[in-house]
């Protein structure tokens, strides 16, 4: 009866931990539309895709977060935005339960002031959150990009964008699923040199919510990494210590697995890219 009771007791508690558990597919660097029109590779982008959101049914998450360049460029093709869309119906609308909630003011944070998934004319059963990366910024004078579009279509949640180059205020994206609150920021591409100059005199401000006790902190940003020369890259150092977890978009060397700074005192994934656009080594 001792063994009986301690195997429920031990069942009871992974099942709670289960419901306060936050599961997310992280990815980056997609492209959409790369190569598209080769005979041999120009599918290869619209598979990797789809692929990634098989793996996010089959794994039962809460949520996809993608770290930029959704699109291989920022005015993709016609034929790319039909493939993308379809893929995102095909994948994100159903009736699977959505178990995590938005507890920030989305309006601060999504580009399209809301959450697709809370939307009472939608039925989104997977919710996908994405920043921009350096291919498909927004531009004109509107500063409108490709994920603007999908994002008023209602399948996938943008936010990061940066509007103002003088300064930029990041608001979280707060998401809680019963006693676990996660707060994610997102930050678009921005040049490294403006960005770099941007840091160093202050102009990038983080607005952590008041009552911040438990809550784990997320960056999602795109670019430059690692020092390339006399091109600019965003130290890691320059980033707050309070952060928990950096999704680092734009590099596509894999090194997914966490990387620890024991400096700033967070672990660094990127994820790289999931199609082959350059030959290198990374």
């Amino acid at each position: 009866m001792e063994s009986q009771d301690s195997e429920e007791v031990k069942q009871e508690e992974v099942e709670y931990d289960d419901r306060n558990t936050i599961r997310i597919m992280i990815a980056s660097d997609i492209h959409l539309g790369y190569l598209e029109t080769d005979r041999e590779r120009g599918n290869d982008s619209f598979v990797s895709f789809e692929e990634i959101l098989e793996q996010a049914l089959d794994q039962e998450v809460d949520m996809v977060l993608l770290g930029g360049d959704l699109f291989h460029i920022n005015k993709p093709s016609p034929t790319t935005l039909k493939k993308c869309l379809e893929t995102l119906r095909k994948y994100c609308i159903g009736d699977r339960s959505v178990f995590i909630d938005v507890i920030s003011d989305p309006k601060l944070v999504m580009c399209n002031d809301h959450v697709n998934y809370m939307d009472p004319n939608l039925n989104i059963s997977l919710p996908v959150f994405t920043i921009n990366g350096n291919h498909d910024d927004p531009s004109g004078p509107e500063l409108v990009a490709a994920l603007d579009i999908v994002s008023n279509s209602g399948l996938v949640n943008y936010f990061g964008k940066c509007t103002n180059l003088n300064e930029i205020t990041l608001n979280p994206l707060i998401i809680q699923k019963n006693e676990t609150k996660v707060a994610i920021f997102g930050l678009g591409y921005v040049k490294d040199e403006r960005l770099c100059n941007m840091i160093k005199h202050n102009k990038v401000k983080y607005m952590k919510p008041t009552d911040d006790k438990d809550i784990i902190y997320i960056l999602v940003l795109h670019q430059n990494r690692p020092e390339r020369g006399t091109v600019k890259n965003i130290a890691e150092d320059s980033i707050p210590s309070f952060f928990h977890f950096i999704l680092w978009g734009h590099e596509h060397e894999c090194r997914i697995k966490p990387e620890y700074n024991t400096k700033q005192r967070f672990h660094v994934c990127q994820p790289g890219s999931p199609v082959a656009t350059s030959l290198c080594a990374g």
